[in-house]
């Protein structure tokens, strides 16, 4: 259960000088705990019963108990590193999709034409595919530009899709979830 004492302690701790509404989404550090209590009690029992079911001399059965365990260790090491892995390839492919993306705004005629200019990622979304806002500014122009990039991985690679490039103050007076490219066609 040390997980879980260990999140209820960072909780407490960072509740401090907290505002009221950090206590609606603070519970959810005792939730994330949870499987790691389930490894942790799993990890304690495992030797336990291995040992128990053994039949034979007491060196004979802690023997497979701690092999028991080390496999147990080893498998929850290997699936660490699994998600790592994967952590990090997430990380380069977003890193090249940003990249990517931002070159395709940067030799967009519209944006071209408003040159000095910088681009800067604005937000992003996922959900399978991603999609991107980039601003646009001009030096020494107040005028600001938003570009959108849809990043499609159907195909097993990335194909990037500039869908338009609208000025700032379009998208400021939109509904929730509407497409702000909708109305630049």
């Amino acid at each position: 259960m040390l997980p879980l004492w260990v999140a209820l302690v960072l909780m407490m701790v960072k509740s401090i000088g907290q505002p009221s509404n950090y206590w609606l989404t603070a519970p959810f550090m005792v939730v994330m705990a949870l499987p790691f209590c389930l490894i942790s009690m799993a990890l304690a029992a495992l030797p336990v019963l291995v040992y128990k079911s053994t039949s034979g001399d007491p060196n004979k059965k802690m023997t497979r108990a701690v092999v028991c365990t080390l496999l147990f260790i080893a498998l929850l090491l290997a699936g660490a590193g699994f998600l790592w892995k994967q952590k990090l390839g997430n990380k380069a492919d977003w890193e090249t999709d940003v990249a990517t993306a931002q070159l395709l705004v940067e030799s967009s005629p519209v944006v071209q034409a408003a040159a000095p200019f910088r681009v800067t990622l604005y937000n992003s979304s996922t959900d399978g595919d991603r999609s991107m806002e980039f601003l646009v500014s001009s030096e020494g122009s107040p005028r600001t530009l938003m570009a959108f990039v849809d990043v499609d991985r159907e195909s097993g690679r990335p194909e990037y899709r500039l869908r338009c490039v609208i000025p700032e103050s379009q998208t400021k007076n939109l509904a929730a979830g509407s497409d702000p490219c909708a109305s630049a066609k």
